[in-house]
């Protein structure tokens, strides 16, 4: 059981770094720096691809 909440935990460590990566890109956007908010939105995407698989191998 420990190691399933550690695992969870270690997801939701995840997902708030792609909230804050989020807030960084609403900050950008507000900004009309659009060419940033671009940037940081590739990290997002790779980000999020790697939590789906992180998700993925805790359910098997």
């Amino acid at each position: 059981m420990n190691s399933k909440n550690n695992k969870n935990e270690s997801l939701i460590k995840h997902i708030d770094g792609l909230i804050s990566e989020l807030n960084i890109v609403r900050n950008h956007v507000l900004n009309s720096d659009l060419q940033t908010a671009s940037e940081y939105t590739d990290g997002i995407v790779t980000g999020s691809e790697e939590l789906r698989d992180k998700i993925e191998e805790n359910d098997n």
